[in-house]
């Protein structure tokens, strides 16, 4: 029969070396017949103290798919053996670009194609809420008669409509002639898109300091160093919730299937309560 080493490294040729993440945090090899309930549990709090708990869960995740595609072919399996490789992900907390801090990041002069791609995008992502794989696609061809921007969300097939505004209709009508325009059509790596928007925040004094819990601990940081591409569209969520405190109305603009899943993006404190609400805590005088 093929060695489990053999059945991961076929399947996920790229995460090999899980066999010696397992033989470290258990001392046992990386075989069929050490995947007892207690090495699997053990494996999995040694991952989950070594990384960020979301990347502890693919490695298990993705364990469990190997065990399953040949599970007819081992003899036993220990009882809740996938139980033992539930990893559950850390309450996190994400930030947002306040509006002011978006104007920052609009005023900003790249001085490269890529700081004016990366740029360009996070603008697009903050003004329309839209995913890259949805503002990466965007062309004047989106933009209805009356000025708004209409698109199919590639995700979730939602259908968006929602005004543009004047900064984001000048990204994407903007004259050949000027200098990087249409630069939000090219493509940068993840990496470098997050580098460069971290040196872009940090260049328009975006620096607040902010508490978040990572990794299972609170760490405090700049906030430019807290920004990633998802923030965009973060940001887009939580102001827009700011302004009209209506859940479904933000799910609906940004294309989300649910507003479970908007609830998610909003990252927003007890400055979002109604006043009706916040009177409560006043109360109590």
């Amino acid at each position: 029969m093929i060695t489990l080493s053999e059945a991961f490294s076929a399947k996920y040729p790229q995460n090999a070396i899980l066999g010696d993440k397992f033989h470290i945090a258990t001392g046992r090899p990386f075989a069929w017949n050490e995947l007892s309930k207690a090495n699997l549990a053990t494996f999995a709090a040694w991952l989950c103290s070594t990384m960020a708990r979301s990347s502890a869960r693919q490695y298990c995740a993705k364990l469990k798919a190997v065990i399953e595609l040949y599970s007819d072919e081992l003899p036993t399996l220990p009882k809740d053996w996938r139980k033992a490789l539930s990893v559950k992900d850390d309450e996190s907390q994400n930030v947002y670009l306040t509006e002011k801090e978006i104007q920052r990041i609009i005023a900003y002069h790249p001085d490269t194609l890529t700081e004016a791609t990366v740029q360009q995008q996070f603008i697009l992502g903050c003004l329309t809420g839209a995913r890259h794989s949805d503002y990466s696609r965007f062309t004047t061809a989106n933009v209805t008669a009356a000025g708004n921007l209409v698109y199919v969300s590639q995700k979730t097939h939602v259908k968006v409509e929602l005004p543009l505004s004047p900064i984001a209709s000048a990204i994407l009508f903007s004259d050949k002639g000027t200098r990087f325009s249409g630069a939000y059509l090219n493509e940068v790596s993840d990496k470098t898109f997050n580098d460069t928007i971290r040196r872009i925040c940090e260049y328009s004094d975006i620096d607040d300091n902010v508490q978040l819990y990572r990794r299972g601990r609170f760490s405090v940081m700049k906030k430019w160093q807290a920004v990633s591409s998802h923030t965009s569209r973060r940001s887009f969520c939580t102001n827009l919730y700011l302004r009209c405190r209506d859940l479904l109305l933000v799910s609906r603009l940004a294309g989300h299937s649910s507003t479970t899943m908007t609830e998610r993006y909003v990252c927003c404190s007890t400055e979002a309560m109604t006043d009706a609400a916040m009177a409560y805590f006043k109360e109590f005088a």
